[in-house]
């Protein structure tokens, strides 16, 4: 249960645009083991990042996913980049689905704990399931 003084904190960090603030906001949780408000602070961060149309849900949540990687990562995901601008966002993460072995942005959210930012999680309604046993 989150008292009113998280409930505003939480409204704070949904209001957010700036990723410096964000980025400082992370530390500060941290810090103070909130990791619920790190991990909320951090999902808004790659929220604000993205810079394709929201009301195209499928592309912005697959950039949305890659901003993730990279931020988890500390390292740009080219490769993926490149993929979505020749494939485009749904035939990148069918992609995704086919592959054998789980990439390195794959490994890098789930061992965060993102479960909800990956890519592949919104094409399937059966998806976090089926790639929580790819991980095994």
């Amino acid at each position: 249960m989150h008292d009113i003084g998280d409930l505003k904190t939480r409204q704070l960090i949904a209001a957010m645009q700036d990723p410096a603030v964000l980025r400082q906001f992370m530390k500060n949780a941290g810090v103070k083991k909130r990791e619920d408000l790190r991990k909320l602070a951090f999902q808004r961060l790659c929220e604000v990042q993205v810079t394709h149309d929201p009301n195209d849900p499928l592309v912005w949540r697959s950039e949305r996913s890659v901003l993730a990687s990279e931020e988890v990562q500390g390292r740009p995901a080219t490769y993926t980049r490149r993929m979505i601008r020749n494939r485009g966002a749904v035939g990148t993460i069918k992609r995704w689905l086919t592959y054998g072995e789980p990439s390195k942005g794959y490994i890098a959210l789930v061992e965060a704990g993102l479960w909800d930012l990956l890519g592949e999680q919104f094409l399937s309604i059966s998806a976090n399931g089926s790639l929580k046993a790819r991980l095994q």
